[in-house]
């Protein structure tokens, strides 16, 4: 009647996952662990052996990670764990991104001023304003901004508080840009004014730069755009300044007797930013106000 109690039931490992964060600044550590498994459907944390496959980044047998410096802005280590337990063994690996902390925090994305209608407002004559075109996208009707905008716009508009010659440019910005800018209330009716792609390509200055004549109480709307086409962009931060100097539009006698060198062109702007007083500027000069 007595006998003996039944053995209990047999449990083997079926696995093993790695839990910790997945991702950890530089010159830091953490505390690893390795989870086991079971047949039975139960769990528990064990002891591996423990790997790691980068050599600026060292882990204990008891499971702390530590990473030194990293020389990209982000770079991944994979940590190891090995465990055997009633003849099976059970391996796992687990990626933690480690991330520069010296390297500057990734642009922020495009705001609400991705589509025309909703153009960010500047004011006053003249200013600064941040902004970022990363995942902004070309809207139906919108031009190629300057000839070789690659489809990601965001968009300003600016009221002139007085007549008088205005400059917008893109220094700072940390990407190919493009710059162009226009009149009207709506995609399909705007007025195209200027517009530039590099304010100086052979020494490398790939930001943009634009004069007009602007005109007081008028409002233009600013584009800017990455260099590039519909598969290749550029990207990135964008800070777009823009400062008026206020007078009268120099009458078209002067602007050709400047271009002819018979006057200090002191009333007369490089209009098309090359840097010298040319056809260009007449042309610029004696086009319709924008």
């Amino acid at each position: 009647a007595g006998g003996s109690p039944p053995p209990p039931p047999t449990r083997t490992l079926t696995a093993i996952v790695i839990e910790g964060q997945a991702s950890m600044p530089e010159n830091s550590s953490q505390d690893l662990n390795c989870r086991a498994s079971y047949s039975d459907g139960t769990s528990a944390l064990v002891e591996p052996v423990w790997s790691e496959n980068q050599p600026w980044a060292t882990i204990t047998g008891t499971g702390l990670l530590t990473a030194g410096d990293v020389t990209a802005p982000s770079q991944i280590v994979q940590a190891g764990a090995s465990h055997t337990e009633g003849g099976v063994t059970r391996t796992a690996m687990f990626n933690i991104t480690v991330t520069d902390a010296s390297a500057p925090p990734p642009p922020p994305p495009p705001g609400n001023n991705d589509h025309f209608a909703n153009a960010a407002l500047l004011s006053g004559a003249s200013g600064s304003a941040a902004g970022s075109n990363v995942g902004a996208t070309w809207e139906w009707g919108e031009p190629v901004h300057a000839g070789v905008g690659g489809g990601q716009s965001v968009w300003w508009r600016w009221t002139a508080p007085a007549s008088g010659y205005v400059i917008f440019d893109t220094r700072g910005s940390d990407f190919d840009t493009v710059l162009a800018a226009y009149r009207g209330l709506s995609l399909w009716s705007l007025l195209w004014g200027p517009s530039n792609d590099d304010i100086d390509y052979g020494s490398g200055n790939y930001q943009s730069q634009i004069t007009f004549y602007a005109v007081a109480g008028r409002t233009y709307h600013l584009a800017v755009d990455g260099y590039g086409s519909w598969f290749d962009t550029a990207e990135g931060r964008i800070v777009l300044s823009w400062r008026l100097s206020g007078g009268l539009r120099p009458r078209t006698e002067e602007v050709i007797s400047a271009l002819l060198g018979e006057i200090t062109p002191s009333a007369v702007l490089d209009t098309n930013s090359d840097g010298r007083l040319d056809a260009a500027d007449l042309v610029t000069s004696l086009d319709e106000d924008l």
